[in-house]
């Protein structure tokens, strides 16, 4: 394809292709590398992708509904998609949706019986991948709070 195509017009078909072949496309030159790590690429791709509505149900006995748009507008398509969740997401206790940016979900869940552990985790739906983060324990005596946060301020 390089032989044929300018690099501008390389560029603005890998766009439109699924994250998940983009990154297998990265091991194919240096070039093509180098742009989907870019900064301004990831900006210009998540700025033409399918806008994402997540919203989470449990079934049991408390109904419990949480709501989070992966962009901040409400052109998402208004249809049901069945998502491959991970084991790390699918473990967690009682999580809660803190909010989501660039197409990732932050939840953060604090389990009781693990002595009162608190995790975030960072989970990249497209790409069906999920890191946890475990928060540390703070002393009984004083009262704390932990924030976690992430945004759109910055490209980063």
């Amino acid at each position: 394809m390089s032989d044929n195509l300018p690099f501008e017009l390389q560029e603005e078909i890998m766009k439109r292709l699924p994250v998940r072949s983009l990154i297998q496309f990265r091991s194919v030159s240096k070039s093509w590398k180098s742009l989907i790590s870019s900064s301004r690429f990831v900006v210009d791709y998540s700025g033409q992708q399918q806008h994402l509505f997540v919203m989470h149900e449990d079934d049991s006995d408390d109904f419990n509904q949480q709501c989070v748009s992966i962009v901040d507008d409400h052109t998402f398509p208004h249809q049901r998609v069945s998502v491959t969740i991970p084991p790390l997401v699918k473990n967690l206790k009682d999580p809660s949706i803190v909010g989501g940016s660039h197409g990732l979900l932050c939840l953060y869940d604090f389990d009781l019986d693990a002595k009162e552990m608190e995790m975030a985790v960072l989970w990249n739906p497209s790409i069906r991948k999920a890191v946890a983060v475990v928060l540390p324990n703070m002393p009984d005596n004083k009262i704390y709070r932990t924030v976690l946060g992430f945004g759109g301020l910055l490209s980063d």
